[in-house]
């Protein structure tokens, strides 16, 4: 009976649109859009697309009084696509060493307008969003972002370079107001099998 009941109801659908001569009964108050495509993900992030997988991390931190004692550590780093293949989104966490626990998720992405990556990235350690802009410098990517830390203004310096299919390296700088560069991290990142 149900099955009769369906079969009427689409011829009825059918008859009512015939009757009409197949238009709608009422045009939209609203201009038609024109067709929305989707553009292709830019070249610029090819390099960031080549690290989806997972990598292990070694982790040498530098003596920095009032931030870091120093020491080796290890964790892991995901890369996976981001929406639509127009980003790369990353999930980083600390196994062993200074920052045991330490957890981190960004995204990066390429700005077609400005000709700058940038990256959103949220941290176990303090609250916010650190937004960090780039761009290439010879064989490397240089992102960078304004902190505060203890009350003193740095912008942090993050050099993405050594790349090899199966490993690449990041290093940190905190530059103080005056120019001047400390070293506060190197991570050494190796492709799992």
């Amino acid at each position: 009976m149900k099955q009769v009941a369906v079969i009427f109801m689409m011829v009825s659908l059918y008859l009512a649109g015939q009757q009409q001569g197949g238009k709608p009964a009422s045009k939209s108050p609203f201009p038609a859009l024109p067709q929305f495509k989707v553009p292709p993900p830019p070249n610029q992030l090819d390099r960031f697309k080549a690290l989806i997988g997972t990598w292990d991390t070694k982790e040498h931190w530098e003596v920095l009084e009032g931030f870091s004692p120093g020491g080796e550590g290890t964790g892991v780093e995901t890369f996976s696509e981001g929406p639509g293949g127009q980003s790369v989104i990353l999930d980083y966490k600390t196994l062993t060493g200074v920052f045991p626990g330490y957890t981190g998720h960004g995204i990066i992405s390429w700005e077609l307008d400005q000709q700058i990556y940038r990256v959103g990235f949220a941290q176990s350690v303090v609250s916010g969003i650190s937004v960090e802009t780039g761009k290439v410098d010879g064989d490397n990517i240089i992102l960078t972002y304004d902190i505060v830390e203890f009350g003193k203004k740095y912008v942090v310096n993050n050099i993405y370079s050594d790349w090899k299919p199966d490993s690449f390296k990041i290093t940190s700088y905190f530059v103080d107001t005056n120019g001047k560069a400390a070293k506060s991290v190197t991570v050494e990142l190796t492709k799992r099998k």
